[in-house]
């Protein structure tokens, strides 16, 4: 029993000393647990002296078998003193736990405060550094105040001056003002005079108004009688009559006597922009035709080749609508992006860029053998343009309903459509309207063109699914047309006169063609399956032969009435 307490006794004096060493190593705060560790060590050290000499006693004892009860009374002490020194490092080794954990608590509260400090560094530094942008700020501001203070000091200084100009206004104001009465005097005269002008402007006009109407009458009579000695020259000779043939209305028109309707289709161009196509025009002196698109560019063909040889960019939108300069050299455009631009043919390159506009320009139109374009925005606005002066505007109309369309007649009258289904014929030099025809379509009007004959005389689109034929000075619509299946769905479709004025070619939302008989006021379809799907606008050629379409699937066909 002694010797394995003396084992358990050395046992814990290892532990004893690793924790104590271990305890030193941690932290000098501990100290008062070393203390008691040796105090330990100085017990179980006597505890094991007592546990020898309590060894000693046993061999004693044994020895002195002869004394059984002084050995007994030896062993019940010695048993004792080792259940209390058993007790005593029960104890001791209760004490040990509670100061590790004291020591492992200690050490958390020393790295919380370590945070706690690192944290309060970084918020001290984030101060500083705010603190430096203030002073930073504040010095700003003080220059900015010196400099206030500077240009306060000289609107001070200027002050003097404006209140001595102020004067000086004021003055020759009252000069002004005393020779107000003698210019309302000289307008009131003037006025007066001017209204005694118009009316008799007013009386030559309407004379010749009747002598034009006689004119025209003599020259109907004309055209009929030729025709009737056609028709009679046909017969005697019995000739076969290929296609459906129009007499000319009028005289010195473009084109053959005779126009025949478009029969098939010569050219198809798939794909001739990457997006809808809005507006074909040919050029009135050659073969070339014009398309603009929602691609942003317009396209120059050859009609003989159906070739694209020219493209011309520039825009920052799309082009609304085409139109060419009576020599053939310009090409006009409307853009989506608020101007219109003019292209050189030959080089391709945009001489003059038109603006003014604070919305998209959906027609754009030479004057014919001018300089001038006229331009029609969704602004309600129409402006003309003089190219001679620099481009600039040199006047603006305005009307209360957007114009969709605009013609311009062979005496350079502007004609304009309009969103209410109206038209309206303009004075250039005033600015104002001069004949205001209201209602020629129950809906919005598409696209107007000039009759290359009739002077004054429109052909009209309009949403109203009609194609009118209207002169406008005398106010008369002479004629409205339809087909049960022609429907125009389309803001800006466009129409083509013939050359000789007879036939109005437009497309339909069904890929149709149709052409509408003037003088007739009748309709037929002359071109089927060319477009696949809304027929946004058509032209006719200069020799009257040939047909030429646009469309939103993105394509052109050139229609021919020539048999193979």
């Amino acid at each position: 029993v002694g010797r394995k307490a003396m084992a358990e006794a050395e046992g814990w004096r290892t532990s004893y000393l690793e924790a104590i060493r271990e305890r030193n190593r941690t932290s000098n705060a501990v100290g008062a647990l070393v203390s008691s560790c040796r105090m330990l060590w100085k017990k179980a050290r006597s505890m094991e002296e007592r546990a020898l000499n309590a060894e000693d006693r046993l061999r004693l004892t044994q020895e002195q078998l002869r004394a059984e009860k002084e050995r007994n009374e030896a062993t019940d002490r010695v048993n004792a003193d080792v259940e209390g020194a058993t007790a005593e490092l029960a104890e001791e080794r209760g004490r040990v736990e509670r100061l590790r954990e004291e020591l492992n608590a200690a050490l958390r509260e020393k790295s919380s405060r370590l945070e706690e400090i690192l944290q309060l560094n970084n918020t001290l530094t984030q101060a500083r550094s705010e603190l430096d942008e203030e002073r930073a700020r504040s010095r700003r501001a003080e220059a900015e105040v010196s400099e206030l203070k500077s240009e306060l000091k000289k609107c001070h200084d200027g002050r003097s001056a404006l209140v001595e100009s102020m004067d000086v206004l004021r003055s020759e104001y009252e000069g002004v003002m005393s020779g107000k009465d003698e210019c309302e005097r000289r307008v009131l005269k003037a006025e007066s005079e001017n209204r005694d002008l118009i009316d008799r402007m007013i009386a030559m006009k309407a004379e010749q108004v009747d002598k034009m109407n006689e004119i025209d009458k003599m020259l109907e009579e004309a055209r009929i009688a030729r025709a009737e000695a056609e028709s009679m020259k046909q017969a005697a000779e019995r000739r076969p009559i290929v296609g459906e043939e129009v007499l000319m209305r009028g005289s010195g028109g473009v084109g053959a006597d005779v126009i025949k309707l478009p029969e098939k289709i010569q050219y198809t161009v798939k794909d001739a922009h990457k997006l809808d196509i809005h507006d074909v025009q040919f050029d009135p002196l050659s073969h070339t035709f014009a398309t603009c698109s929602d691609d942003k560019t317009v396209k120059l063909w050859d009609s003989k080749t159906m070739q694209n040889h020219t493209t011309l960019g520039g825009s920052m939108q799309s082009v609304l609508s085409v139109g060419f300069h009576s020599d053939g050299n310009h090409v006009v455009g409307a853009c989506a992006d608020r101007s219109a631009r003019v292209w050189a043919v030959k080089t391709g390159q945009i001489t003059r860029t038109l603006t003014g506009h604070t919305d998209r320009v959906v027609r754009a139109k030479f004057f014919p053998s001018s300089d001038r374009i006229v331009t029609a925005g969704a602004d309600r606005c129409m402006k003309v343009y003089d190219l001679g002066k620099g481009g600039n505007c040199v006047l603006t109309l305005l009307h209360p309903s957007t114009c969709n369309a605009l013609a311009i007649t062979t005496d350079n009258q502007l004609i304009t459509g309009h969103f209410d289904g109206g038209l309206r014929l303009w004075d250039l030099r005033s600015g104002e309207v001069v004949v205001e025809m209201e209602k020629v379509h129950t809906a919005a009007i598409t696209d107007v063109e000039a009759s290359p004959t009739d002077m004054g005389t429109v052909g009209t689109t309009g949403k109203d699914d009609f194609v009118t034929v209207t002169d406008v000075r005398m106010e008369k619509k002479m004629a409205s047309m339809t087909h049960p299946s022609f429907k125009n769905t389309y803001a800006f479709t466009g129409c083509g006169f013939s050359p000789n004025g007879a036939y109005i070619a437009c497309g339909g939302a069904n890929g149709n063609v149709y052409a509408f008989d003037v003088k007739k006021s009748s309709c037929a379809v002359v071109g089927q399956g060319g477009h696949k799907g809304m027929v946004t606008a058509a032209a006719w050629s200069t020799d009257g032969e040939n047909v030429v379409t646009s469309g939103k699937d993105k394509s052109i066909v050139f229609w021919t009435s020539k048999r193979s």
